[in-house]
């Protein structure tokens, strides 16, 4: 049985597998010949075999079974739009060749994709966190740099893969921070805030922009965010922008340096005034 998504992209299910290979649809079904079904996944051979579904699963069954694995740890209910990955890219702005673009939560990879398409030049580094996702975007987009571990050690990632802080442009998010442990989001904006240099910016795309506030990231300002309604379900993206510091402390640390410059301003001297 099968499906399509709002792009058209077909929905294929392990069933289809099932019934070609039982009914003996030939239209449908042609192994390579001499390899079992098991045997014709691994060993695929291009331009021979035409089995609907072979080799790689689809976007769609790789999410929904992630979600079976663990629904917290996912942050959609489906796999993300064409449009809506390309408004969060284009929200990172100009990125020069050589940078470092850091994606967390890749999914399925269609930021990923979109990424490597737009910014060929630069190291894409995508943490994913589930360890199926992280093989199959391994295969399917051998040019990222695809990273089995955890959103709180960006640092450490970059570190494993010879990666200088310094050049990170940006990062984009599609975790689901809103659903995630007490404490593991403002550890998250913590270590985005730590691996952003001054002015490059973090993208987080969420279908909640009304609960989104109650975080207020450390380190970084908020500067836009933009509603996709073409996607499904509609998404916001955020935009921040890495500043010196939190706005709280920026507005202290202005008011100091103002009283301090106030104080090594010269005196004005009287003058008296001369008698008529």
């Amino acid at each position: 049985m099968g499906g399509a998504t709002s792009f058209g992209a077909p929905i294929h299910f392990p069933l289809n597998l099932g019934l070609c290979q039982r009914f003996g649809n030939q239209n449908r079904l042609r192994r390579c010949p001499g390899l079992s079904l098991d045997q014709h996944r691994k060993e695929r051979q291009p331009g021979r075999c035409t089995l609907e579904g072979c080799g790689q699963v689809g976007d769609s069954f790789r999410f929904f079974r992630a979600i079976a694995r663990d629904t917290r740890s996912v942050g959609a209910i489906a796999p993300s739009g064409r449009y809506l990955a390309s408004v969060v890219v284009r929200s990172l702005g100009t990125i020069r060749p050589g940078s470092v673009i850091i994606e967390l939560g890749p999914g399925t990879g269609s930021f990923t994709k979109t990424l490597v398409a737009r910014h060929p030049q630069c190291h894409v580094v995508a943490i994913e966190i589930d360890r199926q996702l992280v093989q199959c975007l391994r295969r399917s987009i051998p040019r990222a740099e695809v990273v089995h571990g955890c959103a709180t050690r960006i640092r450490e990632h970059l570190d494993a893969l010879g990666l200088d802080h310094k050049r990170v442009a940006g990062v984009v998010s599609g975790l689901p921070l809103l659903t995630l442990p007490k404490d593991l989001p403002s550890q998250i904006l913590a270590e985005i805030a730590a691996v952003l240099p001054e002015g490059k910016p973090f993208v987080q795309f969420t279908y909640s922009r009304i609960a989104w506030r109650r975080f207020t990231p450390q380190d970084l300002k908020f500067r836009k965010a933009q509603l996709v309604i073409s996607n499904i379900p509609p998404a916001s993206v955020l935009s921040f922008v890495k500043c010196q510091g939190s706005p709280a402390s920026s507005i202290a640390k202005r008011r100091l340096l103002k009283g301090f410059l106030r104080r090594l301003r010269p005196k004005r001297k009287e003058t008296k005034g001369h008698p008529c």
